[in-house]
């Protein structure tokens, strides 16, 4: 099929599905906080090509994902497909961009990411919270930090937000590392413990017992002394 031709087909069929309806007394089910499937992305896909992603066209682009709101497809387009998102390491420019944004916007996470092109305001308060914040403690932890690390961990898992809200200057990021450095040194010194005893049992099951050898009746015989 030709590209123009494939174009129009999809766009015509995006255009079908905008004008179909939920049935009067059969809502649609919501997959609100459900993980976007590579069906439903294609779906978001075609409906901003046919629409665009101004702001007015949200609730027709929603209507083509069936089961997500306007606020769903919006967050996911502008956060995840936009082909102009910005992803990967940020350059020293981009930092310094940043460092300007929060200086100018405190936590006016949107405004700031106007002044960045290609990134958007959860990733400049994520990497402004995680790497930029003058307020991040640096230094190196003490054994009762991690000892509420671990405590913590125990009691909300992989929450890392959660987790952090027990530290000062510690941001998520933080202790997600701690804990995973935490682990490494367990499995190691694991690791170090069934090496020698390994070790050591390979050595004892290489020594040959110990045999108590009966003396030669006849030898004793010949080698005692007469007695006068």
């Amino acid at each position: 099929m030709a590209p123009l031709q494939h174009h129009q087909t999809t766009s015509h069929q995006t255009y079908l599905l905008a004008q179909k309806k939920p049935l009067k007394g059969s809502p649609r089910p919501s997959r609100e906080r459900a993980p976007w499937t590579p069906e439903e992305d294609n779906l978001l896909k075609l409906a901003v090509q046919l629409y665009g992603d101004k702001t007015e066209k949200w609730a027709k682009i929603a209507a083509c994902v069936p089961g997500r709101t306007n606020k769903n497809c919006r967050k996911r387009w502008f956060h995840s497909l936009d082909p102009s998102l910005r992803k990967g390491a940020w350059t020293e420019e981009e930092d310094q961009l940043l460092r300007e944004g929060v200086s100018k916007y405190p936590n006016q996470w949107s405004k700031i990411a106007d002044m960045l092109p290609g990134r958007t305001d959860d990733q400049c308060a994520k990497r402004w919270r995680e790497s930029l914040d003058p307020s991040i403690d640096r230094s190196e932890w003490t054994p009762a930090e991690d000892t509420l690390l671990m405590a913590k961990y125990e009691e909300y898992g992989s929450q890392w937000q959660k987790i952090a809200f027990f530290f000062d200057g510690r941001p998520g990021l933080h202790c997600r590392n701690r804990w995973r450095k935490l682990q490494r040194m367990v499995q190691v010194k694991k690791d170090k413990e069934g090496n020698v005893n390994a070790s050591f049992f390979n050595t004892m099951a290489g020594e040959q017992p110990l045999r108590f050898q009966h003396a030669n009746p006849t030898s004793l015989a010949s080698s005692s002394k007469t007695i006068p």
